[in-house]
């Protein structure tokens, strides 16, 4: 490759990196052609892609954008996956595949510009999604509310029946 062909693809490499939320790196070795394709659908289904990168182009991407503590993960057969969205939906995806055929191994990578290690990465697909965190959020400010909703009701209802005897009380007093 010439030097401005590889220059060419350092710079997209480094614009896709700082555009995405993730990037998560992995060795692939081992996958037949038919189980990678279908990882790439799958990541693709989780709104990724999946990339094969060549490991020196990369290293002077991670070079450019200061990333120097992702560098040494970047050795032998890699995949990069890029997503710009939900980067536990795609963990969960490669977790899944993984459970499967056991592979690709997580490395590590990048996430929101951080250094992300194999354990945060594999972590992420223990995170539930988003509508679902969203969910349990306003079911966590609801409950409280709720009861005191419920007690205010509660209170209101003895008032008005306390209100309701003593009227009855008088009634009764007025007509003797």
């Amino acid at each position: 490759m010439a030097r401005p062909e590889k220059e060419a693809k350092v710079a997209e490499l480094t614009e896709q990196l700082t555009g995405c939320q993730a990037a998560i790196l992995t060795d692939y070795r081992g996958l037949k052609v038919k189980e990678m394709t279908d990882l790439r659908t799958r990541i693709r289904e989780a709104h990724a892609s999946y990339r094969v990168v060549k490991n020196s182009l990369l290293v002077r991407a991670l070079e450019g954008m200061g990333q120097t503590e992702v560098i040494p993960l970047v050795q032998g057969p890699l995949g990069v996956i890029l997503t710009s969205e939900d980067a536990t939906e795609v963990m969960r995806a490669v977790a899944a595949f993984h459970k499967e055929h056991g592979l690709p191994v997580v490395r590590g990578g990048l996430m929101l510009g951080r250094p992300l290690s194999a354990e945060a990465a594999d972590a992420l697909a223990t995170i539930p999604p988003r509508d679902r965190l969203l969910a349990m959020a306003v079911g966590a400010f609801q409950s409280p509310l709720a009861g005191l909703v419920t007690t205010l009701q509660a209170a209101s209802r003895e008032l008005v029946g306390t209100l309701q005897a003593v009227a009855e009380k008088r009634g009764a007093e007025g007509a003797a």
